[in-house]
């Protein structure tokens, strides 16, 4: 054993520079393991804990008191399955907030609760630092500080209808249930006295929150499904209680606002655990080697020990047993590194959620960290350390197992065509075919994953109609809602007739209907063919009354697929229907079913809502646009209401694009310092063995500046064709990557692309990197002269 541990000695003090190059690798890749596993183990898991501590509901039904009955509660009450029901006087609002400090607005469900009531589900926590709640004051979701700019002490400004609401911000609230970027329900807690007040004023917005819990938590989107369907189903006095935009009905399971605020975690965990894998194996490779340039230099050591009675098992041991300490010290630092980071990324994720995460050591992922990456290592050292089976010590104190290997010169100077130093690139280049595979397989990876980062920033805050499709599958610029049904086909017209709409359709979506008896929601209009989204994935939409495209979740629960028939019923109505596509959503569960207007109309006719969706010539009007409809300049008296959906988008995703902008910054930097640490790595070492050729080539009259970009053209082009290689996989790959992330969520056909001017851009900077990086190493030349040949 002390045999050993003087060779691993040895080894760690040969090889310092290449020592502290592995040391970055493994630390780079451990940082970005040990981000991507704690989040991925732990931020779902600190949302369910912070659930549990509130008591959170599995269901949250809101009704406007025009529509509320008590029997509606008794619907959920006796229930033998419910294990607790408790209601809640509120003002609940439709209303339209600054956002952004002040750059966008947020389209939202206020609803307004006496914080000081009593509640056994749900309860409120307030963030330390808050204020005293008084008359005048409220509590906002903590989403509204990190990614609305607002701070205690700001006033809540809320527009409703030509009424406002304006409060001063007291403090902020941790949210389990209600509030997130892709659920705009909120609670905000205020004193009795300003409830009682915005009730008085405001009397079309009281309202009652019914919160249940089950014994199966599981089974609430169906019972929330189920109590939408048997309350409204055929109450059209019930639709139309939409007052001043105060909420008719709003019904909520755990598991959809669970996952407006987990999902987007789930996406940065996919991204960091694959660029973790790519860095991973970078370091892997450099392992080797390390290994295989540590037994060439050190042959003749190797031999001596040999002769001095060491085995090969003993040599490889000390070579491994380095390798792991290097390793483990890098994996060790990486994961302290790792967790250093954890606070910005757990703000980052705070931005995009109404929840504070507070994440602390986590000794599992450092235990899985640290253990995959040291045996992972030595497996690959395993591997490299193999061939010293083969060197006896006469072959090695004879100059190594390749010096009498004699081969054909396939390229003999006086045939090549090209002048003398490129010529001699070339040929140093064929003698060192390990080193140049070596580079182009480390920066290959990582250009890769640096073309999906920025294809990712791209899609998320540049082309963002891409991301807001893919998540809500249609986002026209404009929503129209139309007060009267029968007065919708004129407002089309209208809004058609106007100069700057691009386009216009009618379209219905507040629709309870049944398929093969399971609830959905039900998406008709007259012609699909407008949709410039991706809610389509499969086949095509229903073209005649007789046909329907069902979600993908309907085809995995009921065993259906494109060609078969389904019944669709409503109101007490059904009919057979064919189904000719798949459709896709965030929403909902993921449960809708689309059809044509006059499809639905077989067994609904009088349809409860009608919106028209505008797609403007010019996308950065809809806010005018928007305006002018609201103040009844463009159409008639059919309008109900606008909502500048383009906006909404914007203010709701916006955080996804910065955090993409940051992670794609991130990676670009990785790649940066990948590139540049095996650069150092490869060519340090390729300079010192070469040492004496150059200071016989310098005898012969070569200057400095020939021997250097000899050298750089001996080995850029591989680091340039790693790039290619990386970013050119990264493009052709970025769609299929991406449709792997979001495929968990219910989304199988993912409308996305890396741009290739983008990426043809970003290759040709890591070339020009690698370049620069590459003669600033070769420069070391300087040092090899004729005399230093002969003094050595």
């Amino acid at each position: 054993m002390r045999r050993t541990l003087l060779l691993t000695r040895a080894s760690l003090r040969r090889r310092r520079g290449q020592t502290a190059i592995l040391v970055a690798f493994i630390a780079l890749a451990a940082a970005v393991l040990t981000l991507g596993l704690v989040v991925g183990l732990r931020y779902a898991a600190s949302h369910d804990q912070a659930a549990a501590r509130a008591n959170a509901p599995d269901l949250s039904v809101l009704e406007h008191n025009t529509v509320y009955d008590p029997d509606h509660l008794a619907r959920i009450a006796d229930r033998a399955d419910t294990v607790a029901c408790e209601t809640e006087a509120v003002f609940a609002s439709g209303a339209k907030a600054a956002f952004g400090d002040g750059q966008g607005q947020l389209t939202m469900i206020a609803m307004f609760v006496d914080a000081a009531a009593s509640r056994s589900m749900d309860l409120i926590e307030v963030r330390p630092g808050a204020l005293q709640l008084e008359d005048g004051d409220v509590y906002l979701p903590y989403y509204f500080a990190v990614a609305g700019g607002y701070q205690i002490g700001d006033t809540f400004d809320a527009a409703r209808g030509e009424d406002r609401i304006v409060l001063t911000v007291a403090g902020f609230t941790d949210e389990a249930v209600f509030g997130s970027p892709l659920y705009q329900w909120y609670r905000l807690p205020v004193s009795a006295g300003t409830l009682a007040q915005l009730a008085d004023r405001f009397p079309d917005g009281r309202a009652t929150l019914i919160t249940a819990q089950f014994a199966d938590r599981d089974e609430a989107g169906r019972i929330a499904a189920d109590y939408a369907s048997t309350v409204l189903e055929g109450d059209q006095a019930g639709l139309d209680a939409v007052a001043s935009g105060a909420a008719a009905l709003e019904v909520a399971d755990w598991e959809t606002m669970r996952r407006g605020r987990v999902f987007f975690a789930g996406l940065l965990v996919a991204i960091l655990l694959a660029f973790a894998l790519a860095v991973g194996l970078v370091a892997l490779v450099m392992v080797r080697f390390r290994i295989v340039a540590d037994i060439d230099e050190a042959t003749a050591d190797f031999g001596a020990l040999g002769a001095l009675g060491y085995t090969s098992g003993q040599i490889a041991a000390g070579t491994l047993l380095g390798v792991a300490a290097v390793v483990g010290a890098g994996a060790a630092a990486g994961v302290l590194l790792g967790h250093a980071a954890l606070p910005t990324v757990a703000e980052a994720l705070s931005a995009q959620s109404a929840l504070t995460w507070r994440p602390g050591f986590d000794w599992a992922a450092a235990g899985i960290c640290l253990g995959g990456i040291v045996g992972a290592a030595l497996i690959v050292g395993s591997w490299a350390c193999w061939r010293l089976r083969r060197l006896t010590p006469l072959t090695a104190l004879r100059g190594g197992l390749e010096t009498h290997d004699f081969k054909r010169d396939r390229l003999p100077l006086r045939r090549l065509r090209a002048r003398l130093p490129w010529a001699l690139a070339l040929k140093a280049g064929l003698r060192v075919p390990a080193q140049l595979v070596t580079i182009a397989l480390v920066v290959a990876p990582t250009a890769f994953m640096a073309t999906a980062a920025l294809g990712a920033y791209e899609n998320t805050a540049v082309r963002k109609d891409n991301f807001w499709r893919t998540v809500g599958g249609e986002v026209p610029d404009v929503v129209v809602e139309v007060a009267d049904p029968v007065e919708a086909p004129g407002a089309l017209a209208e809004i058609e007739a106007l100069g700057e709409v691009r386009q216009a359709l009618e379209y219905s979506n507040t629709l309870q209907l049944r398929l093969n008896g399971e609830l959905t929601q039900g998406l008709a209009t007259a012609d699909f063919s407008k949709f410039e989204g991706s809610l389509l994935y499969r086949g095509r939409f229903p073209i005649h009354p007789n046909e329907v495209a069902i979600s993908a979740r309907h085809a995995e629960l009921l065993g259906l697929g494109v060609g078969d028939e389904v019944r669709l019923a409503a109101a007490g109505d059904d009919a057979a229907y064919l189904v000719t596509g798949l459709v896709q959503t965030l929403n909902e569960n993921g449960l809708i079913v689309t059809a044509t207007s006059a499809g639905l109309e077989r067994i609904w006719p009088d349809r409860p809502w009608t919106f028209i969706g505008v797609y403007l010539r010019d996308q950065a009007g809809a806010e005018d646009f928007t305006r002018r409809l609201e103040a009844g300049g463009l159409i008639g008296p059919a309008l109900l209401g606008a909502l500048n959906l383009r906006q909404m988008a914007e203010v709701q995703l916006g955080v996804y694009g910065s955090i993409m902008a940051a992670l794609a910054a991130a990676m670009l930097v990785i790649a940066a310092a990948v590139t540049t640490l095996v650069l150092v790595g490869v060519l340090g070492a390729a300079v010192r063995r070469q040492r004496p050729a150059f200071g016989v080539q310098r005898a012969l009259g070569f200057t400095t500046g020939q021997l250097v970009r000899q050298v750089a053209a001996t080995y850029w082009p591989a680091a340039a064709a790693g790039v290619a290689l990386g970013c050119a996989a990264g493009w052709a790959l970025f769609p299929s990557l991406m449709g792997a992330m979001f495929r968990s969520l219910g989304i199988y056909s993912v409308n996305m692309a890396a741009s290739g001017l983008a990426t043809a851009a970003l290759a040709a900077g890591l070339a020009a990197f690698a370049l620069a990086v590459t003669l600033a190493l070769a420069a070391a030349v300087r040092r090899a002269s004729a005399y230093a040949l002969v003094s050595e």
